[in-house]
């Protein structure tokens, strides 16, 4: 992706299985991770988050396939499921991150920075990730050209 470029970064190729938010996270988080690793906390956050009602089903977009967050939970459980705005939050929660993705989509960039509130782990703590996104087909990580 050209956008990652003009911003420093290369893209670190990920398979396109369905599972490439999840494996771009890792790759990111480093080797002592995996994408099920990753899928498997994520899923436990957002079960988290729903049990203590921090998020219901106006929180996101659910798919046309998936009706109710318990079906979209179960569906974010299963290898091969797309991860999605929601996984990210969670992700950046869960891993204590600040999740920038530079995307095809709008303006190129978003950054998914979650309030100190909403965090279990030290503010100084945080990780700084970067991922590049090409909307409805692929995540992947990226490494930096400098």
């Amino acid at each position: 992706m050209e956008l990652c470029a003009l911003q420093g970064f290369e893209v670190a190729p990920i398979d396109a299985d369905g599972n490439c938010q999840f494996s771009a996270i890792a790759q990111q988080l480093g080797p002592d991770i995996g994408y099920k690793d990753v899928r498997s906390r994520v899923v436990k956050r957002l079960r988290q988050w729903a049990d203590e009602q921090t998020v219901d089903e106006n929180f996101f977009f659910i798919r046309d396939d998936i009706h109710g967050y318990e079906a979209y939970l179960s569906a974010m459980e299963q290898d091969g499921t797309w991860g999605d705005h929601l996984t990210l939050l969670a992700a950046a929660v869960e891993f204590n991150l600040n999740i920038h993705v530079i995307t095809t989509l709008g303006d190129g960039y978003v950054s998914v920075n979650v309030d100190q509130s909403f965090r279990d782990g030290d503010a100084r703590q945080i990780k700084d990730i970067c991922l590049a996104h090409q909307p409805e087909l692929h995540y992947q990580g990226t490494t930096s050209m400098k």
